[in-house]
């Protein structure tokens, strides 16, 4: 369903040096727009440095509405390509107002081609409210899904667990009776001894789709999370007789939890069920309300090598919020913008 527009408020775009900004108030307001970890300030700051220096424009934008702040988008513009980062963030009270706050955005950078999407954060699909928008003409559109476990939907952390299949709580019973399993947790820079443990049980796994490539970007997001987000990231353990049998990963940020990486020894009863039975215990404990971000599925590039991850993540209970990414050439001189009085 389009969303009426004809009480939005006037959207304009203006530039903002990310530098003048606390990394505090970032964050807040980030958060508050809903968006993931990876555009908190010091982890933002890293990747604009990095863009830059490979000869790319980063804008950073803030988006007003009859003069108060409405959210943030961050545009890349490098070879006539205009990149949207993760996606356009507003505040809940705005989200409706989505296409009018895009028009500001493309009448602010101008002519060109491009590419919105996909989001790390949770957002609903846009390519029907971007054809409202003039001067865009669509190129591609590409759905996608986001799994989540969502907490709000449980009457309690008892009515989560009852849902998990039965096979699955009797395996975390009996990993935890049969290995003798505690659980432990690091944070801020006790991560850092735990990254090289985390490295060798990662090269251990099955060879996955993307092989020992794979693996080192994943240690590197780790490595980077940790040196950037030291007080939201959270090292997860299944500990027996001072081993670790099984770590999984976790960033907080705003409501959500984001799993980002996970490895385990080869062991039945499994470790890794009963690891993250009890992370997503402690995510519950934190925000009842809350969601685990567990990841994102993109049909486009599905090739059925990721059919086990996809069955861990129904297995947890995840629910599917469906998105879509989108290419469009936008032209300047067709805008006409979008006023308070007009209707689609």
């Amino acid at each position: 369903m389009i969303p009426d527009r004809s009480n939005a408020p006037v959207f304009v775009g203006e530039d903002v040096r990310l530098g003048a900004i606390t990394p505090e108030e970032w964050d807040r307001t980030i958060q508050r727009a809903g968006a993931s970890f990876i555009l908190a300030h010091k982890r933002l700051t890293l990747w604009r440095r990095a863009q830059v220096l490979k000869g790319s424009k980063v804008r950073i934008l803030r988006l007003l509405a009859d003069g108060a702040i409405a959210g943030i988008c961050i545009v890349r513009s490098r070879n006539g390509i205009n990149t949207v980062r993760e996606r356009l963030h507003l505040f809940p009270e705005y989200d409706v107002h989505w296409a009018q706050a895009l028009q500001a955005v493309l009448r602010h950078v101008g002519t060109g081609f491009y590419r919105y999407g996909p989001a790390d954060s949770i957002s609903p699909p846009r390519s029907a409210e971007l054809l409202q928008l003039a001067g865009v003409q669509i190129t591609d559109v590409k759905p996608y899904t986001v799994h989540a476990v969502d907490f709000g939907r449980y009457a309690g952390w008892e009515d989560y667990e009852r849902g998990l299949k039965p096979g699955i709580r009797n395996e975390c019973r009996r990993a935890e009776s049969r290995h003798g399993l505690h659980l432990a947790s690091h944070s801020g820079r006790a991560i850092w001894p735990q990254i090289g443990g985390f490295a060798r049980d990662l090269h251990r796994q099955p060879h996955r789709k993307g092989g020992r490539r794979a693996e080192l970007r994943q240690v590197i997001s780790i490595a980077l999370s940790t040196a950037t987000l030291r007080g939201e990231a959270t090292m997860f353990a299944a500990v027996s007789d001072g081993r670790a049998l099984a770590r999984q990963y976790y960033v907080d940020f705003g409501k959500d939890r984001y799993y980002t990486a996970g490895a385990a020894a080869r062991l039945q009863p499994s470790p890794a069920w009963w690891l993250t039975i009890r992370a997503l215990r402690e995510a519950y404990k934190r925000n009842p309300g809350g969601r685990v971000i567990l990841g994102s599925f993109y049909p486009h590039l599905h090739d059925g090598s990721g059919d086990g991850l996809l069955d861990f993540r129904r297995r947890c209970g995840a629910t599917s919020f469906d998105s879509d990414m989108f290419e469009f050439r936008y032209e300047a001189e067709a805008a006409q913008g979008i006023s308070s009085d007009e209707s689609p």
